[in-house]
């Protein structure tokens, strides 16, 4: 019987579940012809009582041991080296729901290697999942949950990241090209020899993020913070870097910052030790306290003191024929340079003037030649110590 309404289903079960109710109800009534029959049905009754709820039991049982059967050959699928069968893992997991929240089946997941380009894993939850050289070209993470998750070489060229969670996450030489990380979080994540070319870092959030050596150029990062941030090295040659970016107490030590807008961006107590400024833009940059020792700053754009400007245009009044002078004043605020140790090693005090930093930007200063001298004897020991 208990074969036959575990094969049938729910419709043999009700049928058995009938037949109980009407043999208590013969067995607990009046209806019953002699009290022999009447205790023959009233155990027959508790009898299938005591069927159906062990029947029940079993039945969720095996239900529930085929559930979890399911969803470790999901998992080993979805880290499978065959692009169809992961993917097919990925989309059952997503239908049954399984792919989300802080149960998600991912967390801590082995997927080394997986091949999981286009992938739409938006949302999933992969906490502390093994993605070493997994192939995520083009894959939808939106919003996923990457917490300390290892992705060390894998492949993320053109996927959308925007707004995930990569704080700790261990990303060196990954594949970032052309990816969309908006508004991502990856502080403390480890980015060394990353390959960031073109990707879009708009609003995201490195701070004290491990990035030596990492490859910035021309990547987007309109409002993107660096603070803390270890870019030893990094490359952002000409790249197009916005104004207020923040750098604030990055460690920028030897980077090749030749050529690249820094207008107004916030440098203050970044360390920028025998880095190489030339013909940056630093207008209104703000370098206080920062360590610009054996830094190179020839042809660098600085400006030296705070600019206004008026300008007054003709307003027309409302329900008014008259017009009126508007008056609007535009200050452009001078690099700062209050407190920062200066390429030569000396300090730049509250009494010195930014004109007195002419020496380290133009060549036809009369102490250019002396001043240059000292600095690459700093770069030299520098070199050597590193």
């Amino acid at each position: 019987m208990i074969a036959a309404i575990y094969e049938h289903g729910s419709f043999v079960f009700f049928i058995y579940v009938c037949l109980s109710l009407l043999l208590g109800m013969f067995g607990l009534s009046d209806v019953a012809p002699d009290g022999f029959w009447k205790g023959v049905l009233t155990i027959a009754f508790e009898v299938s009582v005591g069927a159906g709820v062990t029947i029940v039991f079993i039945d969720r049982f095996n239900a529930h041991r085929e559930r979890e059967s399911l969803k470790r050959r999901l998992i080993r699928e979805a880290g499978s080296r065959s692009h169809d069968v992961a993917i097919s893992a990925f989309e059952w997991m997503d239908r049954e729901g399984w792919l989300r929240g802080e149960d998600g089946l991912l967390k801590g997941a082995n997927l080394r290697e997986a091949r999981l380009w286009d992938a739409r894993m938006d949302g999933a939850n992969l906490e502390g999942a093994d993605l070493e050289a997994a192939d995520l070209r083009n894959a939808k993470l939106i919003e996923a949950n990457l917490n300390r998750t290892n992705l060390f070489r894998a492949n993320l060229e053109g996927a959308s990241l925007r707004k995930a969670n990569l704080q700790e996450a261990k990303l060196s030489w990954a594949n970032l090209n052309q990816a969309n990380l908006d508004g991502a979080h990856l502080q403390n994540a480890e980015l060394s020899q990353t390959d960031m070319r073109s990707a879009n870092l708009n609003k995201a959030d490195f701070e004290a993020a491990f990035m030596l050596g990492a490859e910035l150029s021309d990547a987007h990062v309109v409002g993107t913070s660096f603070r803390g941030a270890n870019l030893l090295h990094a490359k952002v040659k000409e790249a197009n870097w916005p104004k207020f970016a923040n750098f604030e107490d990055a460690k920028l030590s030897f980077i090749d910052l030749r050529n690249v807008d820094l207008d107004s961006a916030k440098m203050k107590g970044a360390n920028l030790y025998c880095a190489d400024l030339r013909n940056a833009k630093l207008q209104g940059t703000d370098l206080e306290c920062a360590d610009l020792q054996g830094a190179y700053l020839q042809e660098a754009q600085i400006r030296y003191r705070d600019i206004e400007f008026t300008v007054s245009s003709s307003v027309t009044m409302p329900h008014d024929d008259a017009t009126t002078d508007a008056i609007e004043k535009e200050v452009f605020i001078a690099t700062n340079f209050r407190g920062a140790i200066l390429p030569d090693g000396t300090l730049f005090s509250d009494e010195m003037e930014n004109y007195e930093l002419m020496r380290f930007v133009y060549p036809m200063d009369e102490r250019f030649a002396e001043t240059l001298e000292a600095i690459k004897t700093i770069r030299k020991k520098a070199y050597l110590d590193n």
